[in-house]
């Protein structure tokens, strides 16, 4: 995106998922509407997604994880110790 005049920025902070869109007026006076890709580390390396779980995932050492790295960890913890004593523990 180059320069930029009355531009807006939406964030949805959802429960389950959040997403951060941009939209602007164009030379020609049309609304231009992008959703912005959010690089998340996760199992295989960093993706770029539209999409970020909603998720917080805080390590013994203090480190915090979000998004979708933080799902997957506490999709692997849950599997690990059957469930129920770490959905109590989740920070969302």
């Amino acid at each position: 995106m180059s320069e930029v005049k009355n531009g807006y920025i939406g964030i949805d902070l959802g429960t389950t998922n959040s997403c951060i869109a941009t939209s602007y007026y164009t030379s020609n006076g049309a609304v231009q509407t992008e959703v912005l890709k959010i690089s998340q580390r996760c199992k295989s390396g960093i993706k770029k997604e539209e999409i970020l779980p909603s998720y917080i995932y805080i390590q013994k050492n203090g480190e915090q994880i979000i998004g979708l790295g933080a799902k997957e960890l506490d999709d692997d913890t849950r599997r690990m110790t059957g469930g129920a004593e770490n959905r109590a523990l989740r920070v969302f």
